[in-house]
């Protein structure tokens, strides 16, 4: 491990989330900016530990580069993923105290692929916070309160879910997260095997093979080597559109895509254009206008209570190239909040 110098050796990517947390917490770029000088670099090869279950909680990672999947051992060999962590991320944050005071980490962490990291001590942060104000503290601790808050809410709620359910929202959090455009919807960048995909709902892997295949059957998913495609709903205005087993059930994309807005809160209305054109030899271009108006738009903020945080995750939906109007930014926000526990 070698001391990094300074933020400016952090990926774009990474940095871009890092600065949506900061705006989401509150703290300056300074606090970060202290935090990252003084921690060390960790490389990780595909495979590796991070850290074990019950190794010290003395130290925190941010993930710079590469995807991290956070267990939680369960009776003999069985495991459950917490999450999958990527760039901008932090983890090992989670900790207990055994007797005598030492505290331990909850969890463990392996790299899904090779990872670099930045390496901070508790001691580090705890010093930084100690320079701040009663108020700033307080607001910090408020922010603490919800953010656990709405932790405990999401958990409570993916136990709530079928197996079904529980995969759907999964896949939607990948999406949300590391998804990237493709001419069908949200290619999801993570290899995730199967067997992962059984560790994160809890079940076993014949169950997921099985709903799996439903997805893909239904149109909901696509295929695409070891990757998969959540398809975006399909809009009405052609016979393909709706020539699916579900839609012939008459329980098609849109209709499930257009309840889902309305338990949410986010009505999107359908349209008669096609939400997805195939690409014409290059990449679409960023489709800067479309961002630009749903930006400027203050009733839509307002009518939605878009959060600073949100609109961070939105501009990179922007960036994907594939958002033509604001019912797509709000269709993403949709995915977000329900990835989210919302």
């Amino acid at each position: 491990m070698t001391p990094t110098k300074s933020s400016g050796q952090i990926p774009s990517q990474a940095l871009r989330r890092i600065q949506a947390l900061l705006s989401q917490w509150n703290l300056s770029a300074a606090f970060f900016e202290q935090l990252i000088e003084h921690s060390a670099s960790g490389l990780f090869a595909r495979g590796d530990c991070l850290y074990q279950r019950n190794a010290t909680g003395d130290v925190g990672y941010l993930i710079l580069s590469g995807l991290v999947k956070v267990l939680c051992p369960l009776d003999g060999a069985r495991r459950v993923i917490v999450r999958i962590a990527g760039p901008g991320d932090f983890i090992g944050t989670a900790d207990s105290l055994q007797d005598g005071g030492r505290r331990v980490q909850v969890f463990q962490a392996q790299a899904m692929t090779a990872v670099s990291a930045a390496i901070f001590t508790r001691g580090r942060v705890l010093a930084l916070l100690k320079s701040s104000n009663a108020a700033e503290l307080v607001a910090l601790i408020e922010r603490l309160n919800t953010a656990w808050s709405e932790l405990f809410a999401e958990c409570s709620r993916f136990l709530g879910l079928g197996f079904r359910e529980r995969l759907q929202s999964v896949l939607e959090q990948m999406a949300a997260r590391f998804g990237v455009s493709h001419p069908r919807g949200i290619l999801l960048t993570p290899e995730v095997s199967q067997d992962e995909l059984a560790e994160m709902i809890a079940c076993s892997r014949p169950l997921v093979t099985r709903l799996i295949a439903e997805f893909i059957e239904n149109g909901q998913l696509v295929r695409e080597g070891r990757k998969y495609v959540l398809v975006f709903p399909r809009r009405s205005g052609s016979a393909a559109d709706g020539d699916t087993p579900s839609a012939r059930r008459g329980g098609g994309p849109d209709r499930a895509a257009d309840r889902a807005n309305r338990d949410d809160g986010i009505d999107c209305p359908r349209q008669a254009s096609s939400s997805i054109q195939p690409p014409t030899g290059r990449r679409p271009s960023i489709s800067l206008t479309a961002w630009e108006r749903f930006v400027a738009d203050r009733r839509i903020q307002q009518r939605y209570k878009i959060t600073p945080a949100e609109l961070a995750l939105l501009s990179q939906v922007a960036m994907m190239g594939n958002a033509q109007a604001s019912d797509d930014f709000l269709l993403m926000l949709k995915m977000i909040r329900r990835s989210q526990g919302r």
